[in-house]
């Protein structure tokens, strides 16, 4: 059973560029599009679709100040995320103990 901060999928995670501007955003807290498109060397638009994608996703979240927009990573999202990875992670552990254990009536 999933229980979750709004059910993220991995979607937001299948693009390397993505990846790239999380961990941009990680070294670099309260960044703005333009540092991300400084970053990447992509065309502002390019960024803005891909911030979009992790807005959508809650991975990233915006502030606007005054014509200025200013993005961070949403820590509640992330560490959600941890945990299930964490969780899944002990999950599959357990499986191949188990799957590895000789059967001694063979």
């Amino acid at each position: 059973m999933m229980t979750s901060v709004s059910s993220p999928s991995f979607v937001p995670w299948s693009s390397p560029l993505r990846m790239q501007m999380v961990r941009y955003m990680a070294e670099h807290p309260q960044c703005v599009p333009g540092d991300l498109v400084a970053f990447s060397n992509l065309a502002q638009s390019t960024v803005s679709e891909h911030l979009k994608v992790l807005r959508e996703a809650g991975i990233v979240a915006g502030t606007v100040d005054g014509p200025a927009r200013c993005y961070c990573l949403n820590e509640d999202t992330l560490r959600w995320l941890r945990e299930q990875v964490t969780i899944l992670t002990q999950e599959l552990e357990a499986t191949r103990r188990v799957l590895l254990i000789p059967l001694a009536w063979w």
